[in-house]
């Protein structure tokens, strides 16, 4: 609550590269994790202080609040770093150990300098700290760390840092991503346009193709297969399922049962899955790497690439496409998404994960007379649904169940949504 609040009001005071210091009076004192303020008042809320802690004997920075009639302080824990908007930079929670970092933000690179204020008449530490955010003009290739702070990629290399994603930066201060690996990657499943026939995919794989219509009756002509956007005018987009035989019949339109969900790729690194809505179907364009995981809980069923291809489930809650997670998870269905409307509840749908599909589980016997469909379902902490069959894989010591309970059938009438009934750790 505190880091929260001290971001927002330190930002407003480091501006630019202007120097912005503390105003003396407020003297708060830390023993280990006790923080007693000394002389403070409402004023001093949101100010920031460096103090000794007589334990350690180490710098740790200090904020102050008022909450209610009661002036507060407690220890700042917040990752230093830079945020940039248009040309004003602003310090965010940097410490006497953050001098000198680099940090790339908002396309360019910049310097933090912190100094710990000394008074003039007694020569002795004060608690101020000035802070200043440069802009760096230096050429060079840097990389960012998850953190946000940078290095040279030779320092990262030694260092043994792979995890960052790396940088050019010029002397005018901006900075460019290199090029990405991935996009030096080619896969062995193919459209050959010189002798218009396709090779080395395998059996099941699945492509985005572009065709060229036939006319007054003549075949469509395959142009090439999609990395990312539309086809060209005229042309159309078509999704391809292969045998696993080299040739112009290697991979053949799906003309139809497309269902809704997502299709692995087999023809390209970048768009690694095919989305298709029941309208059409398109590549999805990866080549952004999320230096986290997004999901929130708004963008449930959306794809992202962070290290690896990723699904959406619910907040915070992630599902790694890799081939090896494979199975059936629940995913919230409380906002619109690719498999279906918003319910506006707490209810969630299954999802059947292959390596190869991503749809949502169709109940089969929903919809006949005297059919039956289980009331609960059990799941793990990552909401993988283990059947009865599986109950030993999911009921082992300090396992995470969490426990779904039937809300509600849809119209269609093979979808079956479920609600969290209870979470229990078991013993």
């Amino acid at each position: 609550m505190f880091g929260k609040k001290l971001l927002s009001v330190v930002g407003l005071l480091f501006l630019g590269s202007q120097i912005i210091s503390v105003e003396a009076g407020c003297a708060p004192t830390l023993n280990g994790d006790s923080c007693e303020p000394v002389d403070c008042v409402d004023d001093d809320a949101g100010k920031l202080y460096l103090v000794n802690d007589v334990k350690s004997s180490e710098d740790f920075r200090v904020v102050i609040e008022k909450e209610g009639s009661t002036i507060k302080c407690t220890k700042e824990e917040g990752v230093c770093g830079v945020s940039v908007t248009g040309d004003v930079c602003t310090v965010t929670s940097c410490g006497l150990e953050d001098n000198g970092k680099l940090f790339i933000d908002g396309g360019k690179i910049f310097e933090v300098s912190v100094t710990k204020k000394t008074d003039k008449e007694t020569g002795l530490p004060t608690n101020q700290i000035s802070r200043e955010c440069v802009l760096k003009k230096k050429d060079g290739n840097y990389c960012k760390t998850a953190g946000g702070s940078v290095k040279t990629t030779i320092d990262a290399f030694c260092a043994g840092d792979d995890d960052c994603t790396s940088f050019h930066c010029g002397t005018n201060g901006e900075c460019t991503p290199d090029v990405d690996p991935r996009s030096c990657e080619r896969t062995s499943c193919q459209w050959d346009a010189k002798n218009k026939i396709f090779t080395g995919c395998n059996n099941g794989d699945y492509l985005i193709v572009e065709e060229t219509p036939g006319v007054d009756g003549a075949p469509a002509t395959v142009v090439g297969l999609i990395e990312k956007g539309n086809a060209s005018a005229g042309n159309v987009v078509k999704l391809y399922k292969c045998t696993g035989t080299d040739g112009l019949k290697g991979c053949i339109e799906v003309e139809e049962g497309i269902e809704v969900g997502y299709y692995k790729n087999a023809g390209s690194v970048l768009s690694p899955y095919i989305e298709c809505n029941g309208s059409g179907c398109s590549p999805v364009d990866l080549r952004e790497e999320k230096e986290v995981d997004i999901c929130d809980g708004s963008n449930n069923g959306v794809l992202f690439f962070n290290k690896v291809v990723k699904i959406c489930l619910d907040n915070s809650k992630s599902l790694s496409l890799n081939g090896v997670f494979t199975g059936k998870y629940f995913m919230s269905m409380e906002n619109k998404n690719l498999f279906g409307e918003g319910l506006g509840t707490e209810l969630y749908a299954a999802l059947d994960v292959t390596d190869k599909e991503i749809h949502i589980l169709k109940e089969n016997n929903l919809g006949k007379v005297g059919s039956t469909l289980e009331m609960y379902r059990y799941a793990n902490n990552n909401y993988k649904i283990f059947g009865k069959g599986e109950r030993n894989d999911l009921c082992i010591s300090k396992n995470i169940v969490v426990e779904f309970k039937l809300g509600y059938c849809s119209a269609s009438p093979d979808v079956a949504y479920y609600s969290i009934s209870q979470t229990e750790t078991w013993e």
